[in-house]
């Protein structure tokens, strides 16, 4: 379960990850590309992600440093 996980951005999570992009190609990206970018970069720094439903029917993968595996 995340903690926190509306306390980080996705700089904080770049930054974290020492990984760089233009953050508009980020934006420009498809929501599947994103979700993909994020479940790898927090495995690379051990951060926790989930998958949510969005009200608008689309998946978004929310992430966070602070996380319990309970």
């Amino acid at each position: 379960m995340l903690i926190n996980n509306c306390n980080y951005s996705f700089q904080d999570l770049f930054r974290k990850a020492q990984f760089q992009i233009d953050i508009k190609l980020f934006y420009n990206m498809s929501q599947n590309d994103k979700n993909i970018l994020v479940k790898k970069l927090c495995k690379q720094i051990n951060w926790g992600y989930e998958d949510r439903l969005g009200t608008d029917g689309i998946i978004y993968t929310a992430f966070s440093a602070e996380f319990n595996n309970d």
